[in-house]
């Protein structure tokens, strides 16, 4: 074999070489892709559940029947003290609410606008143990508790066995939760856009506290 052939012979195995190189290149970069997209979304799902629980742990924190004077340490000695209580354990609920809301944006960004209806559900059911925790505290500026309506009572106290309130917040949750596992795929494997669950229609709008 004389040497220009050699040399031809050479130039075609280094371009065959480079295009296969680049093949694999390719296919490796669609690859991780398609992993770091898969990832984001199921950290993104995850996190919102872990989020909608968080809210609704300090929803049920608040309507807990039991409420000790040491809630109200240090509070106003001119403010009854279960009103202060009340306005702690309702400090709780507006701090994760804050990432929650952030979460919900980020899922509108990644997964579409369903979201947004299941989310106004959630923050309307907070909003209604808004207005019984207020009902509470305009009472007992008034002298007495009494006087707080049986409509405010059953959504500020957690009742014996499953309550409305708490039957309402569950089945958002539930929702809430079908919609998150939609987008919860294994991680680093490609996301598949599904359908969301069907909701319930919304109620007459309460604006959110």
């Amino acid at each position: 074999m004389s040497a220009e052939q050699i040399t031809a012979t050479a130039t075609c195995v280094v371009a065959v070489a480079t295009v296969v190189g680049l093949a694999i290149a390719a296919l490796g970069l669609k690859t991780w892709r398609v992993q770091l997209e898969g990832s984001a979304h199921f950290d993104l799902a995850r996190r919102l559940i872990l989020e909608v629980y968080r809210l609704r742990d300090a929803l049920e924190r608040v309507r807990h029947p039991m409420m000790l004077v040491s809630e109200a340490a240090g509070a106003d000695p001119n403010v009854p003290w279960e009103v202060s209580a009340y306005e702690r354990r309702w400090q709780e609920v507006l701090g994760v609410r804050a990432p929650l809301e952030v979460c919900v944006y980020e899922c509108q960004i990644l997964f579409g606008d369903e979201i947004a209806e299941l989310k106004r559900q959630l923050m309307k059911q907070a909003q209604t143990l808004y207005l019984a925790v207020s009902a509470f505290a305009q009472s007992k500026h008034g002298g007495d508790d009494r006087d707080l309506g049986q409509e405010h009572r059953d959504v500020l106290y957690v009742g014996i066995g499953d309550d409305d309130f708490s039957v309402e917040l569950q089945a958002i949750v539930a929702r809430l939760e079908a919609y998150a596992r939609l987008h919860l795929p294994r991680k680093g494997t490609r996301v598949v856009r599904q359908s969301s669950p069907s909701v319930s229609p919304p109620r007459p709008w309460v604006p959110e506290s």
